[in-house]
Formats: structure tokens, sequence, C-alpha cells
């Protein structure tokens, strides 16, 4: 049997196991793909406020208060700033979400939308979990995680056998556009070959994105392949749901506070390698204010598009503050200063700049996977591939139900034609043909 017969059989049969799990993954990964974007929108009247004419900030343990007298059973994690100053002030309360508080008022604007948030936590379940909950939820992500190397498969395999082996307008025409007016498998064909020759390469980087998430040995390869030291610690090397998002194409909550904290989580958790600081906090006098920590974080890195403060677990346990350094093409640059919350000194500072080749790598795969580390053209990137593997999968199917029919069909032919009566000496040897003299 011919390579190209045993890819098609390979790609065929991996299509028609894994199909309908990459359907679902395929339409809730390109809904995911703009929850940011959408929560933005949908929250602006709580993420976006005025700023009042000679207005300045209220102390954040006033905000902090504020937020605590509303939600008393609230934790309160993380505290996330921008440096717009008509953005409202993040706080992570754990389950119940994040709460937007006015920073020239302290006023709590909200929790942002219930619906909308309830709406993506459910499409995350899907995308991660096929909706399983509780200790089926370690189920549901081995089979996410194993359609998803399916679907790397397919896209590896769909590039080999939809190259054309001519390259004429003639071969071309069917795989690389549209065409109008064909109907059934001839319509299907064109569909699944041109769809899935300008969508296999952007599949790949996700679905390739989406292993090194899912297991351990995928991201621990990234280091070995980059020569960089793996990071310890306990959990080191651990994925996130397949298919999935780490840390979020699920993003639980999607708020900017739970975002900032989990990032910063596994920047810590990268074990970047600590450098010297310089005394950005000398001059701050023992027990400082909450302001004066997010203050020193911002003159670490003046560039800086967002803080996400991680409050001490404890009185004068240390606080740290994850800094996005806008300088880098890469919005998701982060570098984590850790500060005596006591003193104001600086405790440990680990730079973006330090960390391993390894480290920058998979912080950019785990954020290719999501679309947005190209900022919203990437987001639409990713969404419109996500619903062109929908239709891969539609159009597979629908193909590979058409060839199981038509074997079918030719099966019954032949097994009829074998029942059907003989007429008298149909069984007999042909006579030999005979010959006469001229």
């Amino acid at each position: 049997m011919k390579f190209s017969s045993v890819l098609f059989w390979l790609h065929l049969c991996a299509g028609v196991l894994a199909g309908s799990v990459i359907f679902v993954m395929s339409v809730t990964g390109a809904l995911l793909t703009f929850q940011q974007t959408v929560l933005r929108t949908i929250e602006r009247s709580q993420r976006d406020v005025e700023v009042p004419a000679g207005a300045t900030r209220v102390p954040l343990e006033q905000m902090i208060a504020s937020v605590r007298q509303q939600f008393p059973d609230a934790e309160i994690t993380t505290v996330t700033f921008e440096p717009d100053p008509r953005s409202a002030v993040a706080m992570a309360i754990g389950a119940q979400g994040t709460a937007f508080v006015n920073p020239y008022t302290g006023i709590v604007l909200g929790t942002g939308s219930a619906t909308a948030r309830g709406f993506y936590r459910s499409v995350t379940s899907w995308h991660r979990y096929l909706a399983m909950s509780g200790d089926a939820r370690a189920t549901g992500r081995a089979i996410t995680g194993a359609c998803n190397a399916a679907f790397l498969v397919l896209g590896l395999s769909g590039l080999y056998l939809w190259w054309p082996r001519q390259w004429s307008w003639r071969h071309l025409r069917p795989v690389v556009w549209f065409r109008g007016g064909l109907r059934g498998k001839a319509r299907d064909f064109n569909w699944h070959n041109a769809i899935g020759l300008w969508c296999a390469p952007v599949i790949i980087v996700l679905t390739t994105t989406g292993m090194v998430i899912s297991y351990p040995w995928a991201s621990n390869l990234v280091y070995t392949l980059t020569g960089s030291p793996r990071p310890g610690g306990p959990g080191a090397g651990r994925g996130a749901g397949p298919g999935g998002r780490e840390g979020g194409p699920g993003r639980q909550g999607g708020a900017r506070g739970d975002e900032a904290g989990q990032r910063g989580g596994e920047a810590r958790r990268a074990g970047t390698p600590a450098v010297a600081a310089p005394a950005i906090a000398a001059d701050v006098p023992p027990g400082v204010p909450l302001d004066e920590l997010v203050a020193g974080a911002a003159r670490q890195i003046p560039t800086w598009s967002s803080i996400a403060l991680r409050l001490p677990a404890r009185p004068g346990a240390p606080s740290s503050a994850t800094i996005a350094d806008g300088a880098y093409w890469n919005r998701f640059a982060r570098s984590t200063l850790t500060l005596n919350s006591a003193s104001g000194a600086v405790v440990r500072w680990e730079p973006y700049s330090a960390n391993s080749a390894g480290q920058k790598l998979r912080g950019w795969m785990r954020f290719a996977h999501t679309g947005e580390l190209g900022g919203l053209a990437g987001e639409f990137v990713a969404g419109l591939v996500c619903l062109g593997g929908a239709f891969l999968v539609y159009t597979g199917l629908a193909l590979s139900l058409r060839r199981l029919l038509a074997w079918r069909t030719r099966a019954r032919s032949k097994a009829g034609f074998a029942d059907r009566p003989r007429p008298a000496g149909f069984d007999s040897p042909m006579p030999e043909p005979t010959t006469t003299a001229d």
C-alpha cells in the first residue's frame, strides 16, 4: 500500500473517531477566543470611570474596605491596576469573581455581567472537560487532550493530502478557493480542501500549543529543545486542561484581576532566576501603605501596562507584584517583584528579560493558543480558524459517510449479482475459438 493511501486512511479514521469532540472544541474555542473583548464591551460601565477635575485617588486600603463591606465573606487576593486613569481597579474576590472599584470614590461598581460570565464558564467547561464535573473531569480532560492530538495529526496529514500533485490552475482551483454551483460530494470536497489548506498552518499551531498545555512531557520538551533548565518546584511541568487554556481558552471569570493573578503565579512557578534589584523602596518608612507598594512596582518598570498586586496572606508576609511591560511586543511579558509589606524593601526581583529561552517560548505558546499573543488581530484569526475547524469536521464526516454508503451500495450490488440465477451454460467454459481455412 502506498504511503499516501496509509496517510489517507489514518486521516479518515482519526477524523471519524475524534470528529465530534473536535467539533465541540472548535465551536467553544471560537467563542472563548473573544471572551475578553466581549466582557470588556459588556462591562464597560463597570470597568471605565469618569475622572473628576482635580480628583485624587482614594487609598487602596479604603477601596479594599469598601469591597469587604459589600462582600464580607470574600477573600481579596489580587488587586490589578492599569495606567489609564479611566480604568477601574479590579479586585479578585475568589469564587465571587472580580469586583470593580472606582479609584476616585472607592465605590464598588459591580462584579461584572453575571450572565456573560456564567455563559463563558459553561463554554469553558465544555471546551476543557466536555461539561463533565467532579471526578469525571479527569476523564473529560483526557478525552479532549487525545482529540486535540488527533486534530494535530489531521492538520499535518491534511497538508500532505491536500498538496496538489501538479501545479496548474486546473489542479489548484478545487484546493485553494471555493467554487460556486457545486452540490453534494463535489461541494463538500471543495470546502474541505479550501478551508483545510488555509486553516491547517494555524490549526497546527493551536493544537501543538494545546499539546504543550495538556501534557507534562510536551511542556518539558520545550525546555529540552531550547536547552533551558526545567523549572523546579512542586508540580513542575504540569499542564492545564487539554485543548483548553492554562489558567484560562478557559480563563474562568476572565477578569483582569483573576488573569493577572493566575499569570503572575505562572511566572513565579516558572522559576525565574532572581537578579539584583535597585533599592527603589529604600526611602519608604516602615509600615508602608499598599499604594506605596504599587508605586514601587511602577517605578521598577516605567513602561508598565498593568500591575497585579497580590496581597499578603498575613500581616508582615511578603507581597508580590506581577508587572506587564508594555515595552515588549509580547504584551504578556511579565516580571515579578516581591516586596516586604512592612517596610517596602525589595525581597526578590524576577525580570522577564532574565527568563530562559524555554520559559519565554512556553509563555508565547500559552498565549498563542488563545490567540491573545497577536492582540485583536490574533483573536480574530484564531476564532476564524476555530470556525473553520468546525466546518472541516462537518465536511470530513459528510465525505466519509458518502464513501461508506457508496461502498455498501457496491457491496450489495456485487452480492445481488452473485445470487442472481444464471442462464444455462453461464458457468461452462468458453469454447476454444475455431479457425477456418481460407
